[in-house]
């Protein structure tokens, strides 16, 4: 998913601010973009961005392993009841283990922020600066 923005502010070496499009006009919201190292950007260009997926985003999916697991434990310990509360302590249990693995997840996507790295400059002539 790309995302169509103006370059507001170069911040320091290879990284960049940028303000994305909302309907046509400039949003509120600030993106970090990371600059190619050939690539020259100045401020008031607009630019085409499309975000970074991280390695810890990968990671935190493996969280949802956790409801599986919790599941079998739930089914495995309650070995001397009959097959139906068998079942329905393993489900209990593995809601569990979802609403944790939900948790480790969301936090962990919010705690680290979206970056984009620039694909290409659409426009080299800057934005007017009353509209950055």
């Amino acid at each position: 998913m790309s995302v169509v923005a103006v370059v507001t502010e170069i911040m320091t070496r290879g990284y960049a601010e940028a303000a994305p499009y909302e309907n046509g006009v400039l949003g509120s919201d600030r993106y970090i973009a990371q600059i190619p190292k050939k690539m020259k950007v100045k401020r008031g260009y607009t630019v085409e961005l499309t975000p970074i997926e991280s390695a810890e985003r990968n990671i935190t999916k493996i969280f949802y392993i956790i409801p599986l697991i919790c599941f079998i434990i739930g089914f495995a310990v309650t070995q001397s009841q009959s097959t139906g509360e068998r079942l329905l302590a393993g489900l209990i249990v593995g809601i569990m283990g979802f609403i944790i693995a939900w948790i480790f997840n969301r936090r962990s996507r919010m705690m680290h922020r979206q970056e984009y790295v620039i694909v290409k400059v659409l426009n080299k002539e800057p934005v007017r600066r009353e509209y950055i």
